[in-house]
């Protein structure tokens, strides 16, 4: 069925098309009166020819600072594919649908690739002993958490920066926000590598296996390396998705997921260049960095793309607006991490078929978030454009589209895994006790997929237009105000086990949404604009 059968005033009602006064259009306008409808204040200039300015903010198209001549005749279009030039400029909701899953669909398939990596890891070492897969999952963990969610955090802040900038025809602010988070994270690096250099003597000072220690130790010595590579693919891929650009991506880790494979093969297994436990971190090192100098060579050479190599002064300069939206977005991000950790180590209590039933459950989990997460990613470079760019009712609606597109994705996804409950164990282990605990749960893991979904969607939209505070409040406050003491309710009162920390999570997760949503339905989207302005007036 076509939108445009649909009742008009069911349009109205869903997305609040007629919620904002209307200026009067221009009578040479060639617009029909179902366009008309469509557009709101912000969208009046692009059928009259002129620029729409809200009265008593800076213009999101004066030029603030000397622009340098190179990036001065790149020409940036303020918000990508969100204008269809032969309709005016209209903007309609079947178009942000299409937008969305033009963007969203080429970065599912991108984190896919990218999540495999890990994996690939797992599946090496795990033959080698348990002594070396246990070594391996805790110098994952800790990475995770010591570094690659730190890393996350400070790059959302390019979620809002970088793609507001871009949406406000601003070339020179998002080379420059690029470059100063080059600078933080390349700062960040130094006590991490020094944590790192140190992790055996710490490790056994919190009593772990000495043999695990030592291992663990000597695999975080190698991934020292990795790191940069890890970040500066990560910043440079942000920095291509800020633009709208997303399908090289997918190419670059196309590629690299099946290289990784090889390498561990060849790093780990070959019986004459393997070194055996050592090759993993190495495999996944040399992955890092290809990834990097395959992403920073095509940004250098495509005429697609804002020059970045230019250095300038000012990405020293004016810490504060990116490390504030930084911390908050590594509150969102770090905390959820360290949460799902936890679990792990709840589940440990529990018994060893406990533990092995939570990894299977975390991993299925990881693999399934990468279809929403990728969708988040959309959302929030599309709604960071159209706020950029001026069109405040406009990313309103995009907001209520991306909100319907969530819920069909989570739905989708958890029912394509709830079909999958009586075999998907046997894709793991053969352990039949294991088997027995994950086919209980999965039912209750399909559950907790559907609102992880929407809540990946909703942390996204938040980023896009600059309120990691909220995000950050909210994650903390459901985490561990909520997800464990929900948890330990479930499991020590109600005696249910493994089963019981899915559904504390459950809560947590189903209160983390509301929250997200109830914000997002109440926001001013004016007062967005205006903070955006600030922001860029302010580089």
């Amino acid at each position: 069925m076509q939108l445009k059968n649909f009742p008009s005033w069911a349009l109205n009602k869903i997305f609040s098309l007629e919620s904002e006064p209307r200026r009067v259009l221009s009578s040479h306008s060639n617009c029909s009166d179902e366009e008309r409808r469509l557009l709101t204040e912000d969208d009046r200039s692009l059928v009259d020819g002129q620029s729409y300015v809200e009265p008593n903010i800076p213009s999101v198209y004066g030029s603030m600072v000397p622009v340098p001549q190179q990036i001065q005749q790149h020409h940036v279009h303020p918000w990508g594919q969100a204008v269809d030039d032969s309709a005016h400029g209209l903007t309609t909701i079947k178009h942000e649908f299409a937008e969305l899953l033009r963007l969203g669909i080429p970065t599912v398939f991108a984190y896919l690739f990218q999540s495999s990596e890990q994996f690939s890891t797992v599946f090496s070492l795990g033959h080698l002993g348990k002594e070396y897969l246990a070594a391996s999952s805790l110098s994952t963990m800790t990475a995770a958490i010591t570094a690659f969610s730190m890393f996350q955090g400070i790059i959302s802040s390019l979620d809002t920066l970088a793609t507001q900038a871009f949406g406000a025809n601003k070339p020179y602010n998002v080379s420059v926000y690029f470059q100063r988070c080059c600078f933080i994270l390349l700062l960040l690096h130094i006590p991490i590598s020094i944590i790192w250099l140190n992790l055996e003597s710490i490790l056994v000072f919190l009593r772990q296996d000495p043999v695990v220690a030592h291992l663990c130790g000597r695999y975080m010595k190698v991934f020292i390396f990795a790191a940069p590579g890890y970040a500066s693919f990560e910043v440079m891929k942000r920095y291509l998705q800020a633009q709208g650009i997303f399908k090289p991506i997918t190419c670059v880790l196309c590629f690299a997921a099946p290289l990784n494979m090889l390498l561990n093969y060849l790093l780990v297994w070959h019986p004459k260049i393997g070194f055996g436990f050592l090759g993993a971190p190495t495999a996944v090192a040399i992955t890092f960095w290809v990834q990097s100098i395959s992403l920073m060579t095509y940004a250098r050479f495509s005429s697609s793309v804002i020059p970045w190599t230019n250095f300038s002064k000012r990405a020293l300069q004016n810490f504060k607006p990116m490390l504030t939206l930084s911390f908050h977005g590594m509150l969102m991000i770090v905390t959820e991490w360290a949460a799902y950790e936890m679990t792990s180590l709840g589940a440990g209590y529990l018994g060893t078929a406990s533990l092995a039933s939570q990894s299977v459950l975390l991993t299925t989990t990881s693999l399934a978030f990468q279809i929403p997460f990728a969708f988040a990613v959309a959302s929030s470079t599309r709604v960071g454009h159209l706020v950029g760019s001026g069109r405040p009712n406009l990313a309103r609606i995009c907001s209520r589209v991306a909100t319907c597109l969530a819920i069909i994705v989570s739905v989708t996804d958890g029912l394509f895994l709830f079909s999958f409950r009586n075999h998907w164990g046997h894709y793991f282990t053969s352990d039949k006790e294991v088997l027995g605990l994950v086919q209980q749960v999965f039912p209750i893991l399909c559950l907790f997929i559907v609102f992880d979904s929407l809540n990946a969607v909703g942390g996204g939209l938040l980023r896009g237009i600059g309120k990691q505070s909220i995000g950050g409040v909210i994650s903390v406050a459901c985490n561990y105000c909520i997800a464990l003491p929900a948890a330990l309710v479930f499991v020590n009162v109600f005696h249910l086990g493994l089963k019981g920390i899915w559904m504390g999570m459950i809560v947590a997760v189903t209160t983390g949404i509301t929250c997200q949503y109830t914000v997002l339905a109440h926001i001013s989207w004016h007062k967005v604009l205006q903070e955006a302005l600030q922001r860029m007036a302010h580089i």
